[in-house]
């Protein structure tokens, strides 16, 4: 999305302001778009310079404040994801060339709560928005991966996500639409959730909430994922690596934790994930055990 100042931003605004009206007609969702309560409660984030309670200023959409990256790019397609709320767009450019991105997006994310989805912890009322934003991979197969200020985390391959598009393209003078992609990881961690990591040769997935620990999902392993385990399990371990169902492992801080903003995993000489590296907001590191 090139960002234009002077002759021409009028009419960049007003696009962008009718794209998104017209995202939002018939979508209950959108009433929390409207309102006024942008800003987080206890927070010296500059609030925007106008609101859009003036008719006369466009209704351009605004991000949400305090959080820690809303945007990604895929190292295998030429896409570009951005978290607008609760919300991603997916961005293609326009030019092989130039590779400068449209105006609009070529696919919006809509993903629902889960059903286990708490309370937002800097939106209450809203919190089924994008708190972090991360592009990795799980083996051969990349993904974008988001945590939620409800607890959500949710995971799309990319690959479903450019074929979205590509079918879209195709489709454009259909009357039926085209499906969206599904998500191929939709959990929820009991708290605001926050740190993300990927690990590729494990494939594991990370996320630190603020319940001060940090929940592991090792996804099942399947041939499409390229591993196929060469011995058979003799400890919890193996049985992790050699997994033939989803884990949910939940590592916790403890009493002397607080929250966890970010975190990562730690690969032994053969490249596999043996522990996770957390810091926590007071600055306390959780990492390898020394003794090992």
């Amino acid at each position: 999305m090139v960002v234009q100042f002077g002759p021409g931003s009028s009419r960049i605004v007003a696009d962008h302001e009718q794209f998104w009206t017209e995202l939002n007609a018939g979508d209950p969702s959108s009433e929390e778009e409207d309102d006024d309560d942008d800003g987080v409660e206890g927070s010296c984030a500059p609030r925007p310079a106008h609101t859009r309670t003036d008719p006369k200023l466009p209704k351009v959409p605004q991000l949400q404040a305090a959080r820690n990256n809303l945007t990604a790019l895929s190292q295998v397609y030429n896409l570009y994801f951005t978290a607008y709320r609760g919300r991603i767009a997916v961005y293609c450019p326009n030019n092989a060339q130039t590779q400068i991105l449209g105006r609009r997006p070529r696919l919006v994310l809509r993903p629902p709560a889960h059903a286990h989805a708490m309370q937002g912890h800097l939106q209450p009322r809203h919190g089924h928005e994008v708190n972090n934003m991360k592009v990795g991979f799980l083996g051969y197969l990349e993904i974008v991966v988001m945590s939620y200020d409800d607890g959500d985390v949710i995971a799309y391959s990319t690959k479903s996500v450019a074929e979205a598009i590509i079918q879209r393209l195709g489709n454009s003078g259909c009357a039926e639409a085209p499906s969206l992609p599904r998500p191929l990881l939709h959990e929820n961690v009991g708290h605001s959730a926050w740190g993300l990591a990927v690990h590729a040769k494990s494939r594991l997935i990370a996320v630190s909430s603020n319940r001060h620990e940090v929940t592991v999902f090792a996804l099942a392993l399947v041939d499409k994922l390229g591993f196929r385990p060469r011995w058979r399990p003799t400890s919890p371990e193996a049985n992790v690596l050699a997994r033939k169902r989803m884990w949910r492992i939940v590592l916790s801080l403890g009493d002397d934790g607080h929250n966890i903003p970010s975190i990562d995993f730690i690969s032994d000489p053969e490249g596999f994930a043996v522990q996770v590296c957390a810091v926590d907001i007071n600055c306390n590191l959780v990492g390898p055990d020394p003794s090992r």
